[in-house]
């Protein structure tokens, strides 16, 4: 596998479908991009050059992230078939 199909592959799994829906997996996923530049203008807060152009990158960075993450909720959303708790073979568990 390429590492595109191992980041597509990770995407999909941590997309919850459930009770939290499209705005946790924003929150979730969507922000998990922004994390480091965040930390970054945090610990140069006092260089403005640092802190801006962190941010200035977060955003650049979130913005088609975000937009894969709902693009790829909508494809999971619609191939999503509710469990019906009810298996016929349990794996021994």
């Amino acid at each position: 596998m390429k590492l595109h199909e191992h980041i597509l592959f990770w995407l999909d799994s941590s997309i919850t479908i459930g009770d939290g829906g499209l705005l946790w997996n924003i929150r979730y996923l969507g922000g998990l991009l922004f994390l480091p530049c965040a930390l970054v203008s945090g610990i140069w807060i006092d260089d403005a050059t640092i802190r801006n152009a962190s941010i200035i990158t977060g955003l650049v960075l979130c913005v088609p992230w975000t937009a894969l993450v709902i693009h790829r909720y909508r494809k999971k959303k619609e191939s999503w078939v509710e469990p019906s708790g009810f298996v016929e073979r349990n794996g021994g568990y």
